[in-house]
């Protein structure tokens, strides 16, 4: 495929990794990776529904390749631990946001849980029974009125 006189590489399929609890499994991905020059190098992702074609997540950056050394390799290895510590936390909190705001939770399909998603769970569990006991007075409330 070409766009913008560059050679670009699309992978279509579905999706059979279950990563976000807020995101069922009938979804498609469509990545797209572009080399415009000898230094960049662009990536664009979209996950559509599969039955309906609506794109419903979308996800682009654009990336510079730099030279690769021991002294390179040496810093990313130290950098990157710290990074991927401060991403998880801002993930988790995004999801807690995205939970409180009442965003059906999906579950991983059966069989596919891990270790750490078992331990999740159990760690949802209140978060799970305040919603609940908060969504049971809200009903009453509106019955009431």
């Amino acid at each position: 495929r070409q766009k913008n006189n560059c050679q670009a590489i699309n992978y279509i399929f579905l999706k059979t990794f279950h990563v976000s609890p807020f995101m069922e499994m009938d979804h498609i991905y469509d990545w797209t990776f572009w080399t415009p020059n000898g230094k960049q190098f662009i990536v664009s992702t979209d996950m559509k529904h599969k039955k309906s074609g609506l794109k419903y997540f979308n996800a682009y950056f654009d990336l510079l390749r730099k030279r690769f050394t021991p002294f390179a390799l040496c810093y990313q290895l130290m950098k990157l631990p710290v990074y991927c510590v401060v991403i998880q936390v801002w993930i988790h909190i995004e999801a807690f946001k995205v939970f409180w705001k009442g965003v059906e939770f999906v579950p991983h399909p059966e069989g596919a849980e891990t270790e750490a998603s078992r331990i999740i769970a159990k760690l949802m569990v209140p978060f799970f029974a305040l919603t609940d006991w908060m969504n049971r007075t809200k009903s009453k409330q509106e019955k009431q009125q």
